[in-house]
Order: structure tokens, then C-alpha cells, then sequence
């Protein structure tokens, strides 16, 4: 049995990308498999003979440079992709934001079976509900739609019970939510869903990819502005996303995915006895995709969404993941995933004749949740409570989990992604070293 010590490796990746990275989890006499990888056990001597990789490494040939060949491609490999997921002998609904990646999967699935569900969540607070962008979609496509009006009493409602759902934890406060939603499908009879996942990580999506691919684009002229960060961190020391950004423009640029939380250059002053955390060099837009699909997929998105739908006792299935999906993407020139600006570019223009424009091209949310309000508010003394009382401050400076907590608290800075890791890990562990 596990001793329950903290990984204070696991720890520090955990702070830096919201999820522990594979073979490490939050306990150091617990490991798991990364993906791809398989175990043999021997029943003899009760001993480990060999860990495998059984599934080659990703590459990205990015040879497609033409636009017109491009949607031709996605054109087969997406419909293609669809209609495998769609066998089931149970009813099959969608999961949908009303973005790019479900608009298009509940689109597509509509063209073939007009019947098909699509389920949303939506807020009772007007400034964050989005759920009007699903409910344009579903119009066009002529299906039933179910909205999940939220607020923070049903997040409160879950979140005492979530650390033993997450079991090792993953810090996307969006997954309590996307429980509920596969709660609320499973109620209307839904068994399967579709989901949007890994359309991101397959055509650049997220802003990290935009923001990465200009600081190596301008990386030479940003070394002239070196003392910029500096400024920055000394004039407004609360923007530390600002920061970290800044350096990135006018240094040698390093990548560390899209779930960010704490930014590298405060890591070492959160987590005790830790400088940093190792991670490969990513020298190209293309490797950053790669480092994507082969840790935050599997460590972070797809651990995730398969333990909060199991928990309801729904099946996610992610068309976009299908392999020959996946090399068609890689097959893909770069210039035509972020073009203009645009990200994601040649998956939207594809998706132009299937979804409403504004779905296309508003600003990224996802079944993003309003947090920092929920942070300063209703949920503010669920966050000052556990950190009164922290188990955490043998492995992290609590001044600097104070500092972070009074920025949010102050509105001088959004660290509700930071305040949401901590509180989550807080709750796992505890309930965690109760099992014996």
C-alpha cells in the first residue's frame, strides 16, 4: 500500500501544467503508464518484467500546403470519423459549447441523424452565458436542444465529492460542470456523447499557440527590448501572465503547454526546494502541437473528461482523435493552421458551410466557467478556509499562495486557475490518505 508521501517533482508540474505528467503521479510511490505504453506483470514472482511502448511516437509531415486540398481532406477524414462514432445500439447525443470543435462534430452528426441531441450548458449570470451560440447552431441544423443552467451553488453542490472523482488530480475546474452535463444527458436516456476534444491540440487553437508562434517569430528583435519584463514585473507585479509573456518575446523561447497554471519564472518561488521542472526543448509551432497530443491529452483533457462522463455513466467519445484524423492534421503546413492572425484557420474555413460564422470566429471559451467571480464571491470563503488550513505549506511557500489568493481576491489579477489547483489538491490529498 502507499505511504501517501507528496512527489514534490509531481508537485511542481502539477502547480505548472495542472495535471502530474506521466510516470509521476501526486504520491511518489505511485506511477502510472504514459500513454502508449504497456506493462508486463509476472504472476510468479509478482514483479514488473517490462514497460513498453506499443504505439510509435507522433510525427507531423506537414507537406499540404494548398487550402483547396486541405478541406478536400478534412472534408473525408471528419465525415469519415463521424460516422464511426456514431455506431452505437444505444441513442447517441452531443456535447456542445457552441464553439468550433462541437459546433462542427454536432453539425455533422445532425446530416445523419436528424434525431440527435445536442446538450449545453448555459449561466443564470447574463454576462457569461453563452449558450445563445449552441442554440444557433442546433437551429440551423433543425435539432433538440437541452441547456444546463449553472451557477455556483451547483458547482458548491459538487465539489466536496470531486477530489474522489479525479482520484489523481487534473486541475480543469470546467470538468465538475461537464459531470453535470453528462448527468443531465444521462437523465434524458443518453448513454454516449460526442465531444470536441483534441481539435485544438490537432490545428492550433489555443491562444498559447498564437502567442509561442510569434515570440519564435520575433524572438531576434525582442532581445533589443530585454529589460521590458522587468519593467513589467516592477510596475505591475501582478500581471504575471504579462510577465511571462514578455520573456517569452525577448528571450529564447520555451514552451510549456497549453494548461499553464503558475508561471515558470514564479514556480520556484511557490514550491518549496523546487527551481523548476524539466521540460524537452520545443524548437517549432509544429513540436508544440506534438508536445501537446503527447502530454496534455493524455495527462490532462482526456483524464479528465473520461472520469467526470464515467462518473455519470456516460460514454465521451472524441471523433477528432481518430488516428487517420490525427495524420491527416500532421499532414497539414503549418501556415495553414494559424493564418492572418486566425487560428484553427483551416478547420473554420472547412466548418463555414456546416456552422453559423459567429460560432466560427468569437473568442475561445469552451465550457469555460466564470470562476473568478464565483472565487470573489460565493465561493470565496470555500478558498479562504482551506487555505487557513493547509496541509500544503511543508511543500509550498505560503506567502506566496497568500499573495496569490489576496491578488484574486483584490481584483489586481485573475488567479482563479491557481486558487482552483490549489483547493482541488487540497480536498484530494486529504480525502485521499483517508483510504487504508
Amino acid at each position: 500500500l502507499s505511504n501517501k508521501e507528496i512527489n514534490r517533482a509531481a508537485l511542481a508540474e502539477y502547480y505548472l501544467t495542472r495535471a502530474c505528467r506521466a510516470p509521476n503521479t501526486v504520491f511518489s510511490d505511485i506511477h502510472e503508464l504514459k500513454a502508449g505504453e504497456a506493462l508486463v506483470f509476472d504472476l510468479d514472482t509478482f514483479a514488473i518484467k517490462s514497460i513498453r511502448r506499443w504505439a510509435p511516437v507522433r510525427t507531423a509531415s506537414r507537406t499540404i500546403t494548398d487550402e483547396a486540398e486541405a478541406i478536400a481532406l478534412l472534408d473525408r477524414v471528419i465525415n469519415q470519423a463521424i460516422d464511426s462514432h456514431l455506431v452505437a445500439d444505444v441513442p447517441v447525443a452531443t456535447l456542445l459549447s457552441g464553439g468550433v470543435d462541437s459546433s462542427l462534430i454536432t453539425a455533422l452528426a445532425a446530416k445523419r441523424n436528424p434525431d440527435i441531441n445536442a446538450f449545453s450548458l448555459g449561466f443564470r449570470d447574463t454576462r457569461f452565458d453563452e449558450s445563445g451560440y449552441a442554440a444557433a447552431l442546433c437551429q440551423k441544423a433543425g435539432i433538440k436542444h437541452h441547456v444546463l443552467m449553472s451557477d455556483a451553488a451547483e458547482f458548491l453542490d459538487v465539489i466536496e465529492q470531486w477530489p474522489l472523482v479525479m482520484d489523481d488530480p487534473v486541475a480543469d475546474p470546467s470538468a465538475v460542470m461537464l459531470y453535470k452535463i453528462a448527468q443531465f444527458a444521462r437523465d434524458k436516456g443518453f448513454k454516449v456523447v460526442l465531444s470536441g476534444e483534441g481539435a485544438d491540440e490537432l490545428f492550433g487553437g489555443y491562444n498559447q499557440y498564437g502567442r509561442f508562434n510569434r515570440a519564435l517569430q520575433y524572438k531576434n528583435i525582442g532581445r533589443f527590448i530585454g529589460l521590458l519584463p522587468l519593467f513589467v514585473k516592477t510596475a505591475f507585479p501582478a500581471k504575471t501572465r504579462h510577465v511571462h509573456y514578455l520573456k517569452q518575446l525577448t528571450t529564447d523561447p520555451h514552451y510549456y503547454g497549453t494548461g499553464m497554471i503558475v508561471e515558470p519564472y514564479l514556480l520556484g518561488d511557490l514550491c518549496r526546494g523546487v527551481n523548476g521542472t524539466a521540460f524537452p526543448k520545443v524548437a517549432t509551432f509544429s513540436d508544440a502541437l506534438l508536445f501537446d497530443q503527447e502530454n496534455r491529452l493524455p495527462d490532462d483533457l482526456l483524464t479528465r473528461t473520461d472520469r467526470a462522463t464515467m462518473h455519470a455513466s456516460i460514454e465521451a467519445r472524441v471523433p477528432f482523435l481518430t488516428p487517420y484524423l490525427g495524420d491527416a492534421a500532421a499532414s497539414i503546413d503549418t501556415g495553414l493552421l494559424i493564418k492572418g492572425g486566425v487560428r484553427k484557420y483551416i478547420l473554420k474555413k472547412y466548418s463555414e458551410a456546416s456552422v453559423p460564422y459567429d460560432n466560427l470566429y468569437r473568442p475561445k471559451v469552451g465550457f469555460d466557467l466564470p470562476l473568478a467571480g464565483w472565487f470573489r464571491g460565493t465561493l470565496k470563503s470555500y478558498v479562504l478556509d482551506n487555505l487557513s488550513s493547509t496541509w500544503q505549506g511543508d511543500y509550498l511557500h505560503k506567502p506566496a499562495l497568500q499573495k496569490m489568493a489576496d491578488e484574486h481576491m483584490s481584483g489586481k489579477n485573475n488567479n482563479a486557475d491557481k486558487l482552483w489547483a490549489f483547493a482541488l489538491l487540497e480536498n484530494n490529498v486529504r480525502q485521499l490518505k483517508q483510504i487504508v
